[in-house]
């Protein structure tokens, strides 16, 4: 096995960093669209939302006949 010179130690080093800042900007994001993606699904859940209304009255299953 060969040994790393030195010299390649400032390239290890970047490499290294840029691999956790890459790792951290997607957690940050994956952790962003979760919460975006949750309210979305809190907004849809409440009763009386615009998504809600809207469907009320187009003639299905639960309409009066």
């Amino acid at each position: 096995m060969t040994a790393i010179p030195p010299d390649n130690l400032p390239f290890l080093f970047a490499a290294f960093a840029v691999v956790w800042v890459v790792f951290f900007i997607y957690a940050g994001y994956m952790s962003w669209r979760r919460r975006s993606v949750q309210q979305e699904l809190e907004e849809l859940r409440e009763p009386g939302t615009p998504a809600n209304e809207s469907t009320a009255g187009d003639g299905g299953e639960d309409a009066p006949a």
